[in-house]
């Protein structure tokens, strides 16, 4: 098996959506897989491609957040876990733990205060990742699920703690036997609010959070918050041998603050801390829905708060180009163009997208960017040593080379869009 670097994002299903989302390399779309490397194979479309995602989002919010690496957000977030009624214990366990994570990467690294992007997801350096295997201290880390009950586990009871498959739980259960996180009842607790669910094999989402429902309601798991809620997101796990499951793939906690609310989460085990201020209950659902609902095949996700449906619960129009877009002719090239667009050299990649108008970026699918980054690649690695030299540090160029690049780069992106008819 070969390490390579891929365009994101490959729309492959996390069984863990918890376990590393949202790394963008720089800020550019070069990302290098965290779990498993790019399995060689001649159909990009079949490839075992297990990678952070892009922070691609389908929501229409501009974002305001912080990584709790200043004393306003950190004072502002303390605050509003005292109104909710969370113990002083509990809250420096919760912050000992930010302090563990920001510390490892640097608050260099992090939003250095509280912050309004016009994204509707924030991005993040993958170098993150590194810092935090580096100096983590071999600690896998914390995640949503370890965090969201963290801070919810005086506000959850379950009557009846039996936990169903938690096979897929081993990284959380690693982390919490390291630090001793939870032991005992709330470990049980835990198991039980956190275990994979058997469900109906349907694409009914009324259905399915009917059957979510009823397994909590024979565990008797209850909530008990005023102005702290659960918000968790149920991703469906259909391999189609194994009995089709739900799973909470993403969770945080949502506190009351003012007219306002605040959404507390943790992005992955190797990911930061964040928190984002809303104006109301839709534009969490929105903010959720925009980043995790990769409209994959199955059942759409579905948000719960505590053990309901959150009332404000929809699905998000798509306004990205999907393959399903082209013409099954055009389907067989982008598919081909996927293996084709695994790129070894992560450098040159960056170099390249960095020439490429801003206004392409926004308009290109993953798929059609992956081909044409390849195919620039390859074409100034046959026929522009220098220019390839260049894009791989290895040598400077004038500034007339520089522009004879950006010709090329923007010459090879025009040709695709015009190929697959985007305007």
């Amino acid at each position: 098996m070969k390490k390579r670097w891929v365009i994101p994002v490959v729309t492959a299903v996390l069984l863990s959506a918890c376990a590393n989302q949202g790394v963008d390399a720089t800020k550019n779309t070069v990302v290098e897989s965290t779990q498993e490397s790019v399995t060689d194979t001649s159909s990009g479309q079949d490839s075992a491609i297990s990678e952070t995602d892009a922070p691609i989002s389908k929501a229409k919010l501009q974002l305001t957040y912080s990584n709790l690496a200043d004393e306003e957000s950190r004072s502002e977030l303390k605050q509003a876990l005292q109104n909710a009624g969370v113990s002083k214990e509990h809250i420096q366990e919760f912050f000992d733990s930010v302090d563990e994570y920001n510390q490892a990467v640097g608050t260099e690294n992090l939003a250095k205060k509280i912050t309004t992007i016009s994204e509707a997801f924030p991005s993040y350096d993958d170098h993150l990742v590194d810092l935090w295997k580096a100096n983590g201290g071999g600690f896998v880390g914390r995640n949503c699920r370890i965090t969201s009950y963290m801070l919810m586990r005086d506000f959850i009871t379950v009557g009846n703690p039996v936990a169903g498959d938690t096979n897929m739980l081993f990284a959380d259960f690693e982390a919490i036997d390291k630090k001793k996180i939870f032991t005992g009842n709330e470990k049980k607790n835990f198991d039980s609010i956190f275990s994979y669910i058997d469900v109906s094999k349907t694409e009914d989402t009324n259905i399915l959070a009917g059957e979510i429902q009823k397994d909590w309601e024979k565990k008797q798991i209850a909530f008990h918050g005023d102005k702290i809620h659960m918000i968790s997101l149920f991703m469906v796990m259909d391999d189609g041998k194994n009995p089709v499951q739900e799973f909470i793939g993403h969770t945080g906690v949502l506190l009351e603050d003012g007219d306002g609310y605040l959404f507390v989460e943790k992005l992955a085990f190797e990911m930061p801390y964040q928190f984002v201020k809303f104006t109301n209950r839709q534009e969490v659902n929105d903010y959720l829905m925009g980043y995790y609902d990769k409209d994959l095949e199955g059942a759409k996700p579905i948000i719960f708060e505590d053990n309901h449906v959150l009332p404000e619960y929809r699905v998000l129009e798509d306004t990205n180009m999907k393959l399903s877009d082209f013409s099954s002719e055009e389907q067989k090239e982008i598919k081909e163009g996927l293996s084709e667009g695994v790129v070894d050299d992560k450098e040159a990649a960056k170099k390249i997208l960095a020439l490429v108008p801003e206004e392409y970026i926004k308009k290109i699918p993953f798929f059609v960017r992956s081909h044409a980054t390849s195919k620039t690649i390859e074409k100034i690695a046959k026929e522009h040593p220098d220019l390839y030299a260049y894009a791989k540090k290895e040598g400077e160029i004038s500034n007339e080379q520089k522009e004879q690049l950006k010709s090329i780069v923007v010459g090879i992106f025009q040709e695709r869009m015009e190929k697959h008819r985007i305007q």
